[in-house]
């Protein structure tokens, strides 16, 4: 990715039974554009943008979660 392309927002789109994904970039600022990519589920969906927004480097625990109350 060059360093002109940044990041500006995500969204996930339900266009009958597919997602899509659409993350919006801007360019030096100038101007924004959509890329947008096509899921079989909702969870594919979330993965990919995760994947996408962290450069392939997410990690998640799921260590045991307590009730906080």
């Amino acid at each position: 990715m060059a360093l002109s392309k940044m990041f500006v927002k995500c969204r996930i789109q339900k266009k009958k039974e597919l997602y899509c994904a659409i993350i919006t970039y801007s360019f030096y600022g100038l101007y924004h554009f959509d890329e947008v990519t096509i899921h079989e589920t909702m969870e594919l969906a979330t993965a990919y943008l995760l994947r996408e927004r962290c450069s392939g480097h997410l990690s998640l625990d799921v260590g045991e979660i307590k009730n906080i109350k």
